[in-house]
């Protein structure tokens, strides 16, 4: 799920998608409005997108981030998504650098602890007492520009660019036309570097269309429910669960956020049961799932960290 890969990384991802609709063109940085960390420069930084670059094998899985070494300053997140229902296709992304670099050790530390939960919930109030959401990276950062242009392309050709846009002092980076759907497979990414080294020739496969799957997406569920699909049989990917239900009579939206091994089948966790029942009450009816399948690639060079993140919906 999104928040396994860090709060910096569904963070960079908010704020890429903050500046989809933004036209404007950014500064070097693209920090206007944040903190300046004009010390760190790029030092230790190799922008040539190839000295030290290793990639994790895409069939890892989320685990690849566990493989990261070193002190990280800097992370970027690009987001590629097939919606096989609206049959639209998405890619954006983001970079952060962060004001003093993490060592590796600490980001596992946070891996780690999200990997060992199954289930997020989420309650949003509208009497304005809201969980916390952990929104807070706990690191001080700044979003960066990795240059102007992102190019997207294949065995065909080229297939789209995105564009760095800035909005509210953030920079991000997103399509300005409609992508084609499906995305092709593999796609290949090329980033051009600036604060953010260059990475090039980054090829990412599409995970494998979710079929089988036992539940109408409109139709009922409850506690006691064994989710059942049709199990990937070509790589190591993950499925992700996702419901939402609003409570009346608390003015309360309930938000379920599922990570399963893609083996075919899976059921809630009696603690994320237990969660929902506080707010729900016992024996509470859904009325509408999602369910999508992911693959994580994970590239590092230096002390930049590169996490591409392909959902099949």
């Amino acid at each position: 799920m999104k928040f396994q890969i860090l709060s910096i990384a569904i963070l960079t991802a908010l704020l890429a998608g903050c500046g989809s609709s933004s036209s404007s063109t950014p500064t070097d940085e693209g920090t206007t409005n944040q903190p300046s960390n004009d010390g760190t420069d790029n030092s230790g930084t190799d922008n040539s997108g190839t000295d030290n670059a290793t990639t994790d094998d895409p069939s890892t899985g989320n685990t690849g981030l566990l493989s990261i070494q070193g002190n990280v300053q800097l992370f970027g997140v690009l987001d590629v998504d097939d919606d096989f229902v609206s049959e639209t296709s998405d890619v954006s992304g983001g970079f952060i650098r962060l004001d003093t670099a993490v060592n590796a050790d600490r980001l596992r530390e946070e891996l780690e602890e999200d990997i060992n939960q199954q289930c997020e919930v989420t309650i949003t109030s509208f009497l304005g007492n809201d969980d916390d959401t952990d929104l807070d990276i706990g690191f001080p950062f700044q979003t960066v520009s990795a240059g102007e242009t992102i190019s997207l392309s294949s065995a065909a050709g080229t297939y789209g660019e995105l564009q760095r846009t800035t909005q509210f002092g953030f920079t991000g980076y997103s399509s300005t036309v409609d992508l084609v759907h499906p995305a092709p497979s593999p796609l290949i990414i090329d980033i051009p570097g600036d604060v953010f080294p260059a990475f090039s020739n980054v090829s990412v496969v599409a995970p494998q269309p979710i079929s089988g799957f036992n539940i109408d997406p409109f139709g009922g569920f409850n506690a006691e429910t064994e989710f059942r699909w049709d199990a990937s049989t070509t790589e190591d990917s993950i499925i992700y669960l996702n419901f939402s239900e609003f409570n009346v009579g608390a003015l309360e939206f309930i938000s379920v956020e599922c990570e399963a091994t893609d083996d075919g089948s899976f059921s809630l966790p009696a603690e994320t049961v237990a969660e929902i029942n506080d707010n729900l009450g016992v024996g509470w009816t859904a009325s509408g799932i999602s369910i999508s399948r992911e693959v994580v690639i994970v590239q590092q060079q230096g002390d930049a960290v590169l996490v591409i993140n392909r959902t099949t919906d």
